[in-house]
C-alpha cells in the first residue's frame, strides 16, 4: 500500500506541487503525465521516500518495487543475478540467497517471459529486454505496488506493446498496484484507470484517465493542438491521440 495526503514539494523557491493526495487501491493503475520539469520522478522519489516532502504525509506498507527511467548496471551480470539483485537488498550485504529467494527470481522471471534469459548477460540484451529483467527485478522484492519510470522511453512500438501488455496483465490477473510515468498519453489511455496531470503553471489534475485526458487539457498540457479518436475493437472502445505540428 501507498497513500500521499497532502504533500507538496519545493525547489528553489517554486512549488512543483501543493496539496496533492492519492492513494492506490489493489488492480490499480495509475499514469502520471506532464513536460520535463512538471515533478514527474521528484514525486515517484517522494513516495518510495528517497527525498523529503516540504508539507503532507507520505504512507507505505509492504515492499514498493522501483523500475527507474536507465539501468545503472554496469558490470556483466546475468539475467538471474540482476533479478537476484532485489532479494539480496532485503537480506542484506554479506546474506546468501536461499532456495526460497531463488523461486521468487525464477517466478518474477517466468511472469515476465524472461525465463529463457536467465543465463544471458544483462548487458547484451535489448533495451526492451533489459526492460523487462528490470520490471522482473522489481518483482522479486514481493512488492505489490509498482512504481516505474517511464518505462515505454526509448523502446520501439513493438516493445512498448510487450511493457504495457505485462503492466495490464499485473494489475489484472495479479492484482498488483502500478503507478507510472509516460510522455504519452496513448499509454495512459491504453492501461490506466486513473491518470494525474502535472502541469508546471496549473498545478495538477487527477481522476479518471477519459476525464482528465481531454483535448483542452493535453493541447494546453503540451503546447500543441491534440484531437482525441475514439475506435472499436470489437466491443472495446479505444482511445487515441493524434496531434498537429502546427503551432
Amino acid at each position: 500500500m501507498i497513500e500521499a495526503a497532502g504533500i507538496g514539494f519545493n525547489i528553489a523557491d517554486r512549488w512543483l506541487w501543493r496539496n496533492l493526495s492519492l492513494s492506490l487501491q489493489p488492480g490499480e493503475c495509475l499514469a502520471v503525465l506532464g513536460p520535463n520539469g512538471a515533478g514527474k520522478s521528484t514525486l515517484f522519489r517522494a513516495l518510495l521516500g528517497l527525498c523529503p516532502v516540504a508539507e503532507g504525509v507520505v504512507l507505505r506498507s509492504g515492499a514498493v518495487g522501483y523500475v527507474p527511467q536507465k539501468s545503472a548496471i554496469s558490470m556483466d551480470f546475468t539475467v538471474a543475478e540482476v533479478v537476484a539483485m532485489a532479494r539480496s537488498a532485503k537480506k542484506g550485504l554479506f546474506s546468501s540467497l536461499g532456495s526460497a529467494d531463488w523461486l521468487a527470481v525464477e517466478q518474477a522471471l517466468a511472469t515476465t517471459g524472461m525465463a529463457d534469459f536467465a543465463k544471458r548477460p544483462f548487458q547484451k540484451l535489448s533495451g526492451g529486454e533489459r526492460q523487462m529483467v528490470l520490471i522482473a527485478r522489481a518483482l522479486a522484492t514481493d512488492a505489490r505496488v509498482l512504481i516505474l519510470d517511464e518505462p515505454c522511453s526509448s523502446l520501439d512500438l513493438d516493445r512498448q506493446a510487450l511493457v504495457l501488455g505485462l503492466l495490464r496483465r499485473l494489475t489484472g490477473r495479479s492484482q498488483l498496484s502500478i503507478l507510472f510515468s509516460t510522455h504519452n498519453p496513448d499509454h495512459a489511455f491504453a492501461i490506466a484507470d486513473r491518470s494525474l496531470l502535472l502541469d508546471r503553471h496549473a498545478g495538477f489534475t487527477l481522476g479518471p484517465t477519459h476525464d482528465v485526458l481531454t483535448e483542452a487539457a493535453l493541447s494546453h498540457l503540451y503546447s500543441v493542438k491534440v484531437c482525441l479518436s475514439d475506435w472499436q475493437n470489437g466491443t472495446q472502445i479505444h482511445r487515441n491521440m493524434l496531434i498537429s505540428y502546427e503551432r
